[in-house]
């Protein structure tokens, strides 16, 4: 943007091409971070969903097991709190 502004001011100083050259280069690599950015973010989230799944359904592994009345009372409440 300033060296459009100085290429517009000045008569002898030319930059135009420098200038669109800067702005594309600047819109492709913001384009390409972006793009990284939420395929990551996107991956990110799936497999945090699958690793929380599998987080509760060791947690009521354990609990039943372990504990074995108390245990088997909370992971039947666990079921009908969270409708599995």
């Amino acid at each position: 943007m300033a060296l459009g502004i100085i290429s517009n001011i000045s008569d002898r100083v030319q930059v135009d091409k420098l200038s669109k050259y800067i702005n594309t280069s600047v819109i492709w690599i913001l384009g390409i971070v972006l793009t990284l950015f939420v395929g990551v973010s996107s991956l990110e989230g799936s497999i945090t969903n699958g690793v929380d799944a599998l987080t509760v359904k060791t947690t009521k592994a354990a609990v039943s097991n372990f504990i074995p009345i108390v245990g088997k009372i909370l992971r039947r409440c666990g079921r009908n709190c969270n409708g599995m």
